[in-house]
């Protein structure tokens, strides 16, 4: 349903060196008509025959990733306009930092805003190596899969996935 707003915001950053991988999980909706609509040389889509889960779907991106960074968003989620030049910028800056994220805000399907300040994230925050599980546990700190920038080789390096047998909160182990 929001598919097509979703691969507009990301063809519409600010930085646009980038290849945008479409995994699709072997949709029978209108998917592939809805990529295709969009005639763009970054766009990579991919159906899969059946249904993999969105844990191994992920787990793809990395295996694909040729990039420095790479970004696992939805199709229900819109980047704000400069979202992937300030996280590169930042990357780019911190040849430490292993991963960054941003805030995030519900909309609605009419861009309205209907929760800002999704998780209370007002501040920059910087967590090293095990302090985001105190985070997380203690103030239900939330770095969500669709704001987060990897550097891939590190990712790729230690073969850092999600796993299959977390469920639906698989990121979170990830982070």
């Amino acid at each position: 349903k929001y598919l097509a707003f979703a691969i507009k915001a990301i063809l519409e950053q600010t930085f646009g060196d980038y290849y945008l991988y479409i995994l699709d999980n072997a949709s029978t909706d209108e998917t592939q008509r809805v990529v295709e609509s969009f005639q763009d040389k970054r766009i990579i889509y991919i159906k899969h025959k059946e249904i993999i889960g969105s844990t191994k779907n992920g787990n793809l991106a990395f295996e694909l990733a040729k990039t420095d960074y790479l970004m696992i968003t939805h199709d229900d989620d819109v980047m704000k306009p400069d979202l992937l030049q300030s996280e590169v910028e930042i990357l780019d800056t911190l040849k430490d930092v292993i991963m960054v994220s941003a805030g995030m805000e519900i909309i609605d399907e009419n861009d309205n805003t209907v929760k800002a300040d999704l998780f209370g994230l007002r501040n920059d925050l910087v967590y090293r190596k095990h302090e985001y599980i105190e985070a997380f546990c203690s103030d239900n700190n939330y770095i969500t899969c669709p704001a987060v920038m990897f550097r891939t080789s590190f990712m790729n390096d230690n073969n850092i996935r999600f796993r299959e047998q977390v469920g639906p909160m698989g990121d979170v182990l990830c982070w």
